[in-house]
């Protein structure tokens, strides 16, 4: 009888540990930046252009512009992906005048 609680305590430990360890890697995802990488997603290239809004509006924007060809993107099978050095030369440029 007291081993099986003490198998219980220890399996109790086990889980606190796991979901620490889990919350953990949930934050070093959560804090990446562009910087780690010179490719964006949609949300990411919006933040990177100052268009960032909390209704989406500026991601929705950034792809729209995308299916147009107005703005330089990448695809990867259904992932599409906004390269920095592409948009500063686009923004240079003048953007989509």
């Amino acid at each position: 009888m007291n081993s099986n609680l003490q198998e219980r305590e220890g399996l109790g430990r086990l889980v606190s540990t796991l979901e620490e360890i889990a919350t953990q890697l949930q934050r070093l995802s959560e804090s990446r930046t562009e910087r780690d990488s010179p490719y964006m997603d949609p949300t990411e290239a919006a933040r990177y252009l100052s268009l960032e809004d909390p209704e989406g509006k500026g991601r929705k924007l950034i792809m729209e512009l995308g299916r147009q060809g107005k703005i330089p993107r990448s695809k990867v099978g259904k992932l599409v992906r906004y390269h920095k050095g592409d948009l500063d030369d686009w923004m240079r440029k003048g953007g989509t005048q």
